[in-house]
């Protein structure tokens, strides 16, 4: 099945009316392979170009964030015995993201956008890895990496916080103070993944 240059916008009327953003524009274009065997074999091969996408405020006109081009590629998807199967995903792009400390006509910050999943089962049966890389709008990146593993064996994932621009955010925070400088966080997993697990 082959899709080329799809309206986007027609997806509006199936999202919640309360979504904080919109797909104001965006056209995709793909060719979905499926085989269908009596035995267990791989799944469907999903390449697919999104091009040309806004997403606005509901009630708002200016971009929140426009993505000129961003491409996927999904294979070896399966669902069998409710249980999710992903051979491997990748998402490469970038997008031109609003600066949180304007109101209106304010600037846009490039922000690279890069994701992968590779042998990735859920509920988690066997070893999966995950890598993802995106730069944060207002300054600073945000890295998540490791290998997921099936209990009781532990998962090591590794969350890095860098250059984080604390006064792009001053307008979400509950107090009247103004906060200036840079902010960092490491974050590593090593247990099992299941509810309450610890961190360090």
């Amino acid at each position: 099945m082959t899709v080329k240059r799809l309206d986007l916008a027609l997806a509006r009327l199936y999202l919640p009316a309360d979504a904080p953003v919109v797909l104001d524009r965006g056209r995709v274009s793909s060719t979905l392979r499926v085989t269908w065997t009596r035995a267990p074999g791989s799944g469907p091969t999903w390449p697919a170009r999104f091009e040309d996408l806004a997403l606005v405020r509901p009630g708002e006109r200016e971009a929140v964030t426009q993505i000129p081009k961003l491409t996927a590629r999904l294979t070896d998807f399966t669902v069998r015995d409710e249980q999710v199967r992903v051979g491997e995903f990748e998402l490469k792009g970038s997008a031109s993201v609003r600066d949180p400390r304007g109101q209106q006509h304010a600037r846009y910050q490039v922000s690279a956008i890069r994701a992968s999943i590779a042998d990735l089962t859920w509920p988690i049966t066997t070893p999966g890895r995950l890598d993802v890389l995106t730069a944060i709008p207002g300054g600073g990146t945000l890295a998540v990496s490791g290998m997921l593993r099936p209990p009781p064996a532990p998962s090591q994932l590794h969350l890095r916080l860098s250059d984080l621009d604390l006064a792009a955010w001053n307008r979400f925070l509950p107090v009247a103070a103004r906060l200036n400088g840079r902010g960092e966080a490491d974050l590593r997993i090593n247990e099992p993944l299941a509810a309450g697990v610890p961190t360090r």
